[in-house]
């Protein structure tokens, strides 16, 4: 059945994942059979949705903190001075 989705897929031109891969073999049945993406418990565990805004405001503290000195971060839309371009 899945390989019959992954050709079917492909015919009308769509790029195809595959949900829930939790093994190896899963996963090698599926590239094999053409798959160009998958996700699932082999890749990582599912986390809530807070976890992710967490991660990006650790990232961007992070970034903030070991900017070169004498710079500020900058957001979207900021000018750029002279001096800095």
């Amino acid at each position: 059945i899945a390989a019959t989705i992954i050709k079917m897929g492909q015919s009308l031109r769509m790029q195809v994942l595959a949900a829930g891969v939790e093994t190896v073999e899963q996963y090698r049945f599926l590239r094999n059979a053409g798959c160009q993406e998958a996700q699932g418990d082999l890749f990582g565990r599912a986390r809530p949705d807070w976890s992710w805004s967490t991660v990006c405001c650790a990232r961007a503290a992070q970034a903030r903190s070991t900017s070169r000195p004498g710079t500020q971060a900058r957001r979207a839309g900021d000018r750029i001075p002279a001096s800095e371009a």
